[in-house]
């Protein structure tokens, strides 16, 4: 029981990760890697854009995921 349980929640991670990349895929169109290389510039920069991405986000897992 605890295996489907475990294999439950990594398929929702998953999928709520691909459901957060097809949104912002949508909302920022192809703007989206040059935003992200605009904010890590340098490291005030950085932190700026780690800080805004943490508030707009609801998962930190998920930032860290789709940083990667």
């Amino acid at each position: 029981m605890e295996l489907i349980n475990l294999a439950a929640g990594v398929l929702l991670i998953l999928f709520g990760l691909r459901f957060l990349r097809k949104g912002f895929a949508r909302i920022m169109g192809g703007d989206l890697l040059d935003w992200l290389q605009g904010f890590t510039r340098t490291r005030s920069r950085a932190f700026i854009g780690g800080v805004a991405g943490g508030v707009v986000m609801p998962s930190s897992t998920a930032t860290a995921m789709l940083s990667v």
